[in-house]
């Protein structure tokens, strides 16, 4: 069988999701439905939160084809501070370091592996159920070990591995004359003992979630659970690969209404992340919304990086955003420019942002960080992704009459064509405005300070005063509002 049609690709939806889990405190954690407690990040003992997001980030490119040993090593190493006793010679880092990874990143290649699956039915319309096949597989998964069901079962649905706690176990595409020949080898065997159910069987395990069979090479005979994704345990984090998000309107069937209400009032008044100075709720994650913080890793330890966190943070205390692929902030340009954002040209996936420091001519780094900040929303969230909203989306029309009609943009129409430049491009008038915006309504004095000083500069005609940007900022906060991302009042 070529295994060219079944090694999954570099699956930057599966990262993404690694990368967009929250970093919860264990209390928030354990207060989680089992469901989104497979789409959060924790880990017990670590109390710095930059120590486990730079954990979640390197097991996040797992699958993007980092390799496994690598991966582990790191997450070894940033765990031994917190973890281990040098004179006990525990080596717990070690143990939690392969949970980790079986968990988040096993999810990410399950969810991968489905993708490309799915996508072959037609070729490959049975698929086999596999365990690791050592004394440490639980009876329940040795018992679905070598099991044959059709691509389309809704048993996959729940059982798709990892569908447990630290789940090992694999599916494998079959084709119909593999179907056949084990049809034809297990023709003398027990009905219990046999790969490919009868359609009773299949009926019955679709509709019951159990199924008796013979545990192979142990000759005992072992039922198969409702798995946890049916009938969830209070301590266990479900998973399904086939939605790698999920909200509100998706979970709430699944729970009594008292029970769903119970959990969404204390998730209303749960923020997500408590010691930050996001507002962003638990409810508000639930329904799809995060900070902007958590698909950004700044990547810089250079004078400046205060002001680039600067900015990210007047972001979060302004509005939320929907899922947005992670993008790394370097305190860096590859340009003249003091920022720039950049994207993949062949996937139109965002690749990084700059900043220029101080030291390299930088004039106000948390500004500039705003503004790029400002292109990847325009480039990645708010219209198609891959495209600028700015240019012609209708998201962002009453945006376009806001600006177009002020005093600052009738200025630069009255420069000299070669002083103009991108100042009146549609993603340069967003980008500009949408800086000065967050600067407004975040309050933030540093920042303030730099709109300040790009207004008393040489060039102050790229920025807008007060009264006359105040048409733009209502327009602003309209978009916003249509977007689902401005805070309540």
């Amino acid at each position: 069988m070529p295994d060219l049609l079944l090694k999954p690709a570099p699956h930057y939806e599966a990262a993404d999701w690694i990368r967009n889990k929250p970093i919860v405190a264990r209390e928030t954690f354990d207060r989680l439905v089992p469901e989104l407690r497979a789409r959060a990040f924790v880990v017990t003992g670590v109390e710095n939160a930059n120590v486990v997001q730079t954990l979640r980030d390197r097991i996040a490119e797992l699958p993007e084809g980092a390799s496994w040993d690598a991966v582990k090593a790191d997450v070894v190493k940033g765990l031994s501070p917190w973890l281990d006793d040098a004179e006990s010679g525990t080596k717990r880092a070690e143990r939690r370091a392969t949970v980790l990874l079986r968990q988040h990143g096993f999810q990410a290649y399950a969810a991968s592996q489905y993708e490309v699956m799915n996508r072959q039915r037609a070729v490959f319309p049975f698929w086999q159920y596999q365990t690791a096949q050592d004394d440490r597989v639980r009876d329940s998964h040795a018992a679905l070990d070598g099991l044959v069901m059709p691509a389309d079962s809704p048993f996959w649905k729940t059982h798709f591995p990892p569908w447990d706690w630290n789940c090992r176990c694999t599916v494998v595409p079959l084709q119909q004359a593999d179907v056949d020949a084990m049809q034809q080898a297990d023709a003398r065997k027990v009905p219990e003992a046999r790969r490919v159910l009868p359609p009773d069987q299949q009926k019955k395990l679709e509709r019951d979630g159990i199924v008796v069979r013979e545990i192979p090479g142990a000759g005992d005979r072992a039922g198969v659970p409702r798995p946890i994704n049916v009938t969830p345990r209070p301590d266990a984090p479900t998973f399904e690969p086939g939605t790698l998000r999920m909200d509100a309107a998706q979970l709430r069937p699944r729970y009594a209404p008292d029970a769903w209400k119970a959990f969404e009032d204390q998730a209303r008044r749960e923020r997500l992340y408590p010691a930050s100075s996001s507002p962003v709720t638990v409810l508000d994650w639930v329904n799809g919304r995060n900070a902007i913080s958590a698909s950004l890793r700044v990547r810089t330890t250079g004078s400046h990086r205060g002001d680039i966190e600067r900015g990210v943070s007047a972001i979060d205390q302004v509005h939320a955003i929907t899922a947005a692929p992670a993008v790394p902030i370097f305190g860096a340009t590859r340009s003249s420019a003091l920022g720039t954002y950049s994207w993949d040209g062949p996937t139109l996936r965002p690749s990084q942002i700059g900043v220029r420091s101080p030291e390299q001519g930088g004039t106000w780094p948390g500004m500039t960080t705003v503004h790029e900040l400002g292109h990847y929303l325009d480039h990645q969230a708010l219209g198609k992704p891959g495209e600028f909203a700015s240019v012609r989306s209708p998201v962002l029309e009453p945006f376009r009459r806001a600006v177009m009609a002020t005093e600052a943009v009738r200025r630069i129409e009255a420069l000299p064509r070669r002083m103009q430049g991108e100042f009146l491009k549609p993603y340069e008038l967003w980008a500009r405005a949408y800086a000065q915006y967050i600067t407004t309504r975040s309050r933030d004095p540093a920042l303030r300070g730099q709109l300040d000083k790009i207004r008393t500069g040489g060039q102050a005609w790229r920025q807008w005063s007060d009264d006359d940007f105040a048409p733009v900022a209502a327009a602003i906060d309209a978009v916003l509002k249509a977007k689902g991302w401005a805070f309540s009042p």
